[in-house]
């Protein structure tokens, strides 16, 4: 099983600082993650982010929500 927490700067379809959707050709799920939870850019506080290709809205700091959500795994 293969994932990626964090930033994924191959920026997706709808650009930089947006949540990847699961069907863009760009996510990490096409480049062979079987789970992510990223966002094209940008950290910040109380993102938007994505999970698996669905947008999901969390509480905190960026960088801490994906060492959590990586550490979860």
């Amino acid at each position: 099983m293969t994932g990626h927490f964090g930033q994924w700067h191959l920026n997706g379809l709808k650009g930089p600082g947006a949540p990847i959707l699961k069907d863009d050709p760009r996510s990490p799920g096409a480049f062979g993650c079987d789970e992510w939870v990223s966002v094209t850019n940008f950290f910040d506080q109380n993102p938007l982010m994505s999970r698996g290709g669905e947008i999901k809205e969390f509480t905190g700091d960026s960088s801490d929500i994906s060492v959590g959500e990586a550490v979860k795994r």
